[in-house]
Formats: C-alpha cells, sequence, structure tokens
C-alpha cells in the first residue's frame, strides 16, 4: 500500500478544510532550508517521503523524498507548517506514518538543528461497528498503553493546540478508551503525560503523542467506529531551544512571585492582541528551580507578554499569572536577531 496516496493526501486535503495542491509548486524569492531525520525504533527509515502542508486557507503540500540515509531537505518559503511522512520499514515492509508531535512548525529563518520525524506503524482504518461513539485502544509498537488521554477535534483551524471538543478518561491497561461523541466529523489524537496533567498544554520530552493515521473520521447515526492510535514519543518540546532558528529572536529571563522568591514550572507566552486571550503565538519551556526561561520567536512584531502555570484553558483560581511591567502596555517589539535578557515577570495566585 502507498500511504502516501491512499492516506496522506485524503488527509491533507480535509485537514484545514480548504483546497490544496497535491505537487509542490516551484518555490520561488525568499526561501529556508529545512532538514530532518527519520526515525523508527531507534533507527533510520531508507525511503518514504515527507510532506508538508502550509497551515493556511489553500494550505500548499511540498513534498520531498527521504534519503537512504534516513534524512530529508527541502527548501520553503517562510511560514507555518504541519509536518507529516509516510513511508515502508526497512525490515518488515510495514506501511509506516508520522505526524511530527510538536506540529504546526514555524519557519521564518534557516533552521541551526534539524527536525527528528518520530514514525510508527500505520494502523487501519475505523472498523463501523454496533453501538455508538468511538472506541478503540492506544497502542506504542503494538503495545497497549495505559493512562493516555483521547481527544477529538472538529476541525485543524486551531492547529490542534487548547480544548478539545470532547476528551476520554485515560485508558485502562488494554489501553481501551470510549468517547460518547454524536455523529459528525472529527480529528482523533492522544496523549500520554508524565505528569499525568490534562489534555491541554505544550507536550514535554518523555510524554507520547498520536495522531490518527486515518484522520478525520466521520461518525453516522446509529453506528459507531473502532480504531487503534499508534503513539510516539515526544523528542522536541515547544521552547525548549534544542530547534532554535538560526535567526530567531531570543528572549530570556526570569519568573518570580512578589518578594523575588523563584517560580519553577511556569510558562511564558506571547500573544498577538493586548488582551492577550485565546491560544498565544508562541510558548516558553517551563521555568527551571531558579525561575528562569527561554522563549524562541521565529519572526518580526509587537507581542504581549505574560506568565501562567496553566495553559490551555481560561485562568481559573489557584493558578499563578502575571504580566510582563516593562512597557506600560505588557508589550515587547522583537527584531530578528534580538537577544533579550532580563525580561522578568512576577506572578501571583489568582483568587
Amino acid at each position: 500500500m502507498n500511504i502516501s496516496r491512499l492516506t496522506l493526501f485524503p488527509l491533507l486535503l480535509l485537514l484545514l478544510a480548504f483546497p490544496s495542491c497535491a505537487t509542490a509548486p516551484k518555490v520561488s524569492g525568499v526561501t529556508y532550508n529545512l532538514t530532518g531525520k527519520t526515525r523508527y525504533q531507534g533507527k533510520s527509515l531508507s525511503s518514504g517521503e515527507v510532506l508538508l502542508m502550509k497551515a493556511e486557507p489553500g494550505g500548499t503540500v511540498y513534498r520531498t523524498p527521504v534519503r537512504e540515509d534516513g534524512g530529508f531537505s527541502i527548501d520553503l518559503p517562510p511560514g507555518t507548517y504541519f509536518l507529516m511522512g509516510s513511508g515502508p520499514d526497512p525490515l518488515s515492509g510495514k506501511d509506516l506514518f508520522a505526524f511530527w508531535n510538536n506540529n504546526p512548525l514555524p519557519l521564518y529563518g534557516d533552521m541551526s538543528g534539524s527536525v527528528v520525524l518520530p514514525f510508527a506503524e500505520s494502523t487501519g482504518k475505523p472498523a463501523v461497528i454496533q453501538g455508538r461513539g468511538i472506541r478503540g485502544r492506544v497502542l506504542k509498537d503494538g503495545e497497549a498503553l495505559t493512562g493516555a488521554l483521547v481527544a477529538v477535534f472538529l476541525d485543524a483551524n486551531g492547529e490542534f493546540h487548547g480544548p478539545p471538543y470532547a476528551e476520554s478518561p485515560p485508558t485502562g491497561e488494554k489501553g481501551e478508551f470510549f468517547l460518547d461523541v454524536m455523529p459528525g466529523r472529527y480529528f482523533v489524537m492522544a496523549r500520554l503525560r508524565a505528569s499525568g496533567k490534562p489534555f491541554q498544554g505544550p507536550l514535554l520530552r518523555g510524554d507520547f503523542a498520536g495522531f490518527y493515521p486515518h484522520n478525520p473520521v466521520m461518525l453516522r447515526e446509529g453506528e459507531g467506529l473502532m480504531l487503534d492510535i499508534p503513539m510516539v514519543e515526544v523528542n522536541r518540546p515547544r521552547g525548549e531551544g534544542s530547534l532554535a532558528h538560526g535567526k530567531a529572536i531570543i528572549v530570556e529571563g526570569r519568573v518570580t512571585v512578589v518578594g523575588g522568591e523563584p517560580v519553577s514550572g511556569v510558562r511564558v507566552v506571547l500573544y498577538s492582541i493586548p488582551e492577550m486571550v485565546g491560544r498565544p503565538l508562541f510558548v516558553s519551556s517551563p521555568t527551571g528551580d531558579d525561575g528562569s526561561y527561554r522563549l524562541e520567536v521565529p519572526r518580526n512584531g509587537k507581542f504581549y507578554a505574560a506568565a501562567r502555570s496553566v495553559i490551555g484553558k481560561p485562568p481559573e483560581t489557584g493558578e499563578l499569572m502575571g504580566f510582563y511591567d516593562g512597557t506600560p502596555d505588557h508589550s515587547l517589539a522583537l527584531e530578528m536577531g534580538d537577544r533579550l535578557k532580563g525580561v522578568d515577570i512576577v506572578v501571583k495566585e489568582i483568587w
């Protein structure tokens, strides 16, 4: 089976609910080089295909082959992309599928490091069963994963960040889940956090993420669906800094409480609007024991900065939150090549 023809392109055509181009046009003007490495069970692929779809209306699809050494390279215009892949397991010949677990990928400058694109064995198409809702298993290399959360999104316009439409309880010993949702079209995803936190918010290294290879699925009236979700381990969390753009803007500082005591586990976020509501554009790594953080910003602009202990839902009682007070409107004016230090934020508990 050729997954890139039978699975990925139907997905890509529906991903943003806009028409796409099935073959990459010639790239002209300013371009940036994206390089990467493929991985499956600790080894590189020797063939296959990598696809990138611009995360915008009319999102164009660009494609490049996987080299014999497992690497890939492609020149792309600036933008934000969904990174995906397909190919055979070099040993068994089984169909493999990849959906980068930090999608979407912002590309606004040459990359100073390679993307690692982990592959998983592609599971089968959904089986129609008696009953209702969506049920199935969460698997890692064919073995059940306990404690995973499965969620569904109605579309990709939010880039699969923020609260999902519905979320299952944690999977049991057999990796089984059930989502009691109404008939409709859904994108199905799974996450397993080492911390046990809810589905929302950035993933950390060592967590697991899964994107059902045959998304989106259609649940019809009077039917149920059965499907298996393959998982891969997260190799680069957002904001960690291991995939810095060559010309990235770097923002660094400390998060403290009133009195100067450092706070760990808090993230600094940047918004495009002064109200600072909705999903932030950029998210830092969690603060360390000394309250320090690092935030990569891939493009120029005026942004509004805050710090939060919980990401992915509206502020709640008990959460730590604060705003950058270096300017009256909490803004930062950033230009490519900047490296800002001392962007400190004081947080306090919400009552």
